[in-house]
């Protein structure tokens, strides 16, 4: 397993030292301009409810949980360091726009066009700062998500204390209302138009086209600072701004959920597919892979440790969901990106799961998965009927031909899958012409068979365009058009 390097350990330092500094400089300045009282009554208005929204980020980032320091780093940052560079900057270009325009307009000036350009650059600083840091720690759209919605709730906890303070310190007539209008109403907005940047950078994470790795994180940035500058300005406008509220905020929000939902799905499909052929190695049985793999049973899971064992078990058992989702996403991550360390720390990971399933008195039941788990992990056209008994030989598939040449790979009880997407196939080939989920190869009751998935340029055995066919030691099997060739062994 990965561990924090020293060079981590020293960016992390100097980024605490820095939020350690400026948060309690920017709520100076804040307590300066409100007094006292109105500082302490706004101050506890703005952090009580922050837990409860800092539980539901930490309920979505459920699949793959990023480290606690990154999650707090991230909350800092947006509370401290966006903040405080936010009021320099934005105090600053008000007095450029009162010298420009005067000072009637230069508020309206300062929330629609320098709030949204200086605070996203401030807050998206932080998700750029991880995505080019901590690259094996934010490799989705759900991560990108996650830590911008923390540092937008550390922003809106900091930024809420002036509001409400300023309210309350003014007579306290408008505290109620600020408090629905920021409180209520709008907790989500600094996180979703923040979301927006995690979402583009996230995006191209996952992407392997190198359109969208440049486009998507200048599209999310701007569209964040979009929907940021519309909601100041619709706020300046009375009634315009319930109206920018149900019919751009809440669609909005709705979207980012609905985007998060088929993140959460990808995730799962990849702890599912890069989880499956550990399932033969000894490593994890196929209930544990049924209980990964799904949020209901984990919890149940550790429901059961907790209630039964202990605390000592509920610990051990949530670190071995923890492990076996690491090992599924490294391989995840292998199969995209080159790393001399990655055999190592998968063996890591295979021995820290093994002594966790020691632990925790798991059985070691590393029988071959039932059909029904089959079907489950692959999720597409029906595959054979697995035979009743393990295979005697070991077999594999030895690529001479294309951008995997030279490697094989064992056909474990659940077979193959080969395709483009990394996150439904084990043998990645990163190839247009490939298909998500080109072929399959596993066990039948006849023997190894290979099952073309509905490609779209489809799959050859020894120069035959095949639908299914049963393989035999030395068969060719060719992906799409001369992409990549695999010669089928049997060893033992």
């Amino acid at each position: 397993m990965r561990r924090p390097t020293r060079a981590t350990w020293i960016v992390a330092g100097l980024i605490l030292a820095v939020a350690l500094v400026l948060g309690p400089v920017a709520l100076a300045l804040i307590g300066y301009e409100i007094g006292v009282n109105g500082f302490v009554a706004g101050f506890l208005m703005a952090v009580l409810p922050v837990p409860f929204y800092v539980a539901f980020v930490l309920w979505i980032d459920r699949f793959e949980p990023e480290p606690a320091w990154l999650l707090v780093l991230a909350f800092l940052w947006g509370a401290a360091i966006a903040t405080f560079f936010s009021l320099l900057f934005n105090v600053m270009n008000e007095g450029i726009f009162t010298a420009i325009a005067g000072a009637a307009s230069a508020s309206t000036l300062t929330a629609v066009l320098s709030a949204p350009l200086v605070e996203e650059l401030t807050k998206g600083a932080a998700l750029i700062l991880l995505f080019l840091w901590k690259r094996d720690h934010f490799d989705s759209v759900t991560d990108g998500i996650v830590y911008a919605s923390l540092v937008g709730l550390g922003f809106a906890m900091t930024e809420n204390v002036q509001y409400y303070g300023r309210a309350l310190a003014e007579g306290g007539a408008d505290a109620a209302t600020v408090f629905v209008l920021r409180g209520m109403m709008g907790p989500f907005a600094h996180p979703l138009f923040t979301s927006m940047t995690g979402i583009g950078l996230g995006a191209a994470r996952e992407s392997d086209h190198t359109w969208v790795k440049w486009l998507a994180p200048p599209a999310g940035l701007g569209m964040a600072m979009f929907l940021h500058g519309l909601w100041n300005l619709s706020a300046s406008y009375g009634l315009a701004f319930f109206a920018a509220y149900i019919f751009i905020m809440v669609p909005a929000f709705i979207a980012v959920a609905v985007v998060t939902v088929f993140s959460l799905r990808r995730e799962a499909n990849i702890v599912r597919s890069h989880l499956e052929s550990v399932v033969a190695e000894g490593v994890l049985s196929r209930e544990d892979v049924i209980i990964v793999t799904s949020v209901w049973r984990r919890i149940g899971a550790t429901a059961k440790a907790l209630l039964e064992h202990g605390f000592g078990q509920w610990r051990a058992r949530r670190r071995f969901h923890a492990l076996a989702t690491e090992l599924a996403f490294h391989s995840w991550r292998s199969s995209r990106e080159a790393d001399d360390d990655a055999q190592r720390i998968r063996g890591q990971l295979a021995d820290a799961i093994r002594a966790t399933r020691a632990k925790l008195g798991l059985p070691v039941d590393f029988r071959q998965p039932e059909p029904a788990l089959v079907a489950r992990l692959t999720r597409e056209i029906p595959l054979p009927v697995l035979a009743d008994a393990p295979p005697r030989k070991a077999a594999a598939l030895f690529c001479t031909f294309g951008p995997l040449a030279g490697e094989s790979f064992t056909i474990g009880y659940t077979g193959l899958q080969i395709g483009r997407d990394p996150a439904a196939a084990e043998v990645v080939v990163r190839d247009s012409r490939v298909s998500r989920r080109h072929v399959w190869v596993g066990y039948g009751n006849e023997g190894v068979m290979a099952i073309d998935r509905g490609s779209v340029n489809g799959t050859w055995i020894n120069g035959q365009r095949i639908r299914e066919a049963l393989l035999r030691p030395g068969d060719q099997l060719e992906i799409s058009d001369h992409v990549a060739t695999f010669e089928y062994r049997v060893h033992g």
